[in-house]
């Protein structure tokens, strides 16, 4: 999610980007010199108004219709030479300013760019002055500038909606907050769908907490300006927050035949399979692909196809990654694609090749140990951690013990496990999933189960709502003897998850021990429905009248 910064003008900053000259960043005092002519068409336009200029150098008005033929035409020398002449003649004449300063922002003078384009506003040069004086001075770090030009903007022209959003923009970012609010709302009162108002003050709004006015600016944003990616990121990852689902899906859904940036197009693939909608991931990923081919393309559209069930077009994608970070794990993931299309000997060419390389790639090894696993070759697994080990050194990374550790469980080697997990805390104290499976594996073998509390509680702080979490808990009670406070905690992690037959099963035996028989028949046979070949359930069920 978005980080929030504090200041209400580091919000401001991801409202909209500043104007930035194609320039550069050069600051000097004004060449001199011979500057050549107009040539070619250009010169045919200019002849006449030199004529005219050659008898009446004060005639302002042709200067000023050469000057915006040259500055037209990319020649910002010719401009500033003949914008100086005129203002010889008219030195407070706002448009032979406004050009002059085009010029110098063009020629890489940029403090004497932003002081003509100010004087040129305070001659009445009206908004276009106004704002580029501003983005000139913002860009020179002059912000106090920016202000006063800003404020006077605002005075000068108290309907324009455009100069009350620049006056905010620069008192926010001076942390002027309360007065830049202001100026942010009186923008919106004079044109409601003044885009970068919207995006910035639904920012500010989701920053502090009021989502509802966040989401009606944004949806006002998003419905007068559909092609506003960033705020449709924004406006999705908040529905989706509020748990208003199919609301996020439809503005993700309506997105595909706007978005056209690639970074954009990978977000929006990602965004629809956590959304569950695979095939419009896939579609998010193709169109992606068809803009930029890159390795990391390739790869989520080969994943996304893989997890839509499509292996054909898995296996077409992820033999298009051509090499560096990503290419293990794409051959591993072709790999599994192979054994599972009955391709086995391909895969197993392309496995026994990285168990004898073993090379550095931490997430390519978790993958391969995986394949191995669903193989029946945990054991090779354990083997092939170990020579990583041996050949990289031990690294720190989370899913990698994370991983080892589950393998080591598979094996019946718990302790083992734990020593694993015992990594990933060593990483990650805070990592929840690795605490659950250490409570959980001590609640199972009835060692430790104070601490197993403790650990499970700590996950629980991270993630609340977690059935499996709660499972823990509820069973590490059971262990202790607790058993009404076991069953509380179990009966909460089947409301969680009730097709979870081991949740069931504890549901029952806990009721059980406390002699609530019809409670506990009930959940065998919702542990039953689950699996209905687990014979240990069977059993209890069958025992009780």
């Amino acid at each position: 999610m978005m980080h929030r910064q504090k200041r209400f003008g580091a919000v401001l900053l991801l409202g909209a980007l500043f104007f930035a000259a194609a320039c550069s960043s050069q600051k000097g005092e004004l060449r001199t010199g011979a500057v050549p002519g107009p040539a070619g068409e250009v010169a045919q336009k200019a002849a006449p108004l030199l004529d005219v200029l050659g008898k009446n150098p004060a005639d302002v008005k042709t200067r000023l219709e050469l000057v915006k033929l040259l500055d037209e035409s990319g020649d910002p020398d010719g401009s500033l030479r003949e914008a100086n002449k005129g203002l010889q003649y008219a030195p407070a004449d706002p448009n032979l300013l406004l050009y002059k300063a085009k010029a110098l922002l063009s020629l890489g003078w940029f403090d004497q760019a932003g002081e003509n384009a100010a004087l040129s506003a305070k001659n009445g040069g009206g908004g276009e002055a106004s704002m580029l004086a501003i983005q000139v001075f913002h860009k020179i770090e002059r912000v106090g500038d920016a202000l006063v030009v800003a404020k006077e903007w605002a005075a000068a022209e108290p309907q324009s909606a455009d100069a009350h959003y620049w006056y905010a923009r620069i008192l926010a970012e001076e942390g002027m907050e309360e007065e830049g609010l202001a100026e942010y709302k009186r923008t919106l009162e004079l044109n409601p769908n003044h885009n970068q108002a919207l995006s910035v003050l639904s920012l500010y709004y989701e920053g502090k907490g009021e989502t509802g006015l966040a989401l009606e600016l944004l949806t006002r944003l998003i419905k007068q300006n559909p092609h506003a990616e960033m705020q449709r990121i924004a406006l999705i990852e908040l529905l989706a927050r509020q748990e208003k689902y199919q609301e996020a899906h439809d503005y993700l859904q309506k997105g595909l035949d706007f978005t056209e940036k690639p970074e954009t197009l990978s977000r929006f693939a990602m965004m629809a399979a956590e959304l569950g909608n695979i095939p419009l991931a896939v579609k998010y990923a193709e169109k992606l692909v068809a803009k930029e081919q890159g390795d990391g393309n390739w790869f989520l559209l080969g994943n996304l196809r893989a997890r839509g069930g499509d292996s054909e077009g898995a296996a077409e994608a992820f033999t298009k990654v051509s090499g560096g970070e990503m290419k293990m794990l794409s051959d591993v993931l072709l790999a599994k694609i192979y054994k599972k299309t009955g391709k086995e000997e391909k895969a197993e060419e392309i496995i026994s090749g990285y168990i004898e390389k073993c090379p550095k790639d931490e997430d390519g090894a978790v993958e391969l140990v995986d394949y191995l696993k669903g193989s029946g070759r945990a054991s090779e697994g354990v083997e092939y951690f170990k020579k990583y080990l041996r050949l990289h050194g031990d690294p720190d990374n989370e899913k990698f013990h994370f991983s080892w550790g589950v393998l080591l469980d598979s094996l019946g080697r718990w302790e083992e496990s734990v020593e694993r997990m015992n990594r990933v805390l060593a990483i990650n104290p805070e990592e929840p999933y690795a605490l659950n499976y250490i409570a959980y594996t001590w609640s199972l073998n009835g060692v430790k189960l104070e601490e197993a509390e403790a650990m499970v509680k700590k996950a629980l702080a991270r993630l609340p709502d977690s059935g499996p979490f709660l499972d823990t808990l509820g069973w590490i009670y059971y262990r202790m003897g607790k058993y009404a406070e076991a069953l509380e905690q179990l009966e909460l992690a089947a409301v969680k998850i009730d097709n979870d037959a081991i949740i069931w099963e504890h549901v029952g035996d806990a009721a059980v021990a406390l002699g609530e028989v019809e409670k506990a028949k009930v959940a065998y046979e919702k542990a039953l429905h689950n699996d209905p070949g687990n014979e240990d359930v069977k059993k209890k069920r069958a025992a009780l009248k």
